[in-house]
């Protein structure tokens, strides 16, 4: 991934949300490493504080490619979000 990885696109980070982004309106579930070096752990915590996260999960010594570096405890994330969803 290091090799083939591009920098993100300042228009990708620039690009508006809408007037209804499903964060504000659809349940979520957060995951995130607290070695993060891209986006800084303390902004993942706001981000998911914002959307109202059901669930916040901060991994221990994980970064930012969490599906690679640590697909399980991202499966199981996934997975009790979608429970929640199915009992709601």
């Amino acid at each position: 991934m290091a090799a083939t990885q591009r920098p993100v696109a300042q228009a990708a980070l620039e690009e508006p949300a809408g007037d209804r982004p499903l964060w504000a309106e659809v349940p979520s579930a957060s995951v995130h490493g607290d070695l993060d070096l891209n986006i800084p752990p303390a902004a993942l915590r706001a981000m998911a504080l914002r959307a109202r996260a059901r669930q916040t999960v901060e991994l221990a010594g994980a970064s930012h490619a969490l599906a690679v570096s640590r697909p399980s405890e991202v499966a199981e994330v996934i997975l009790q979000a979608a429970a929640q969803a199915a009992a709601a």
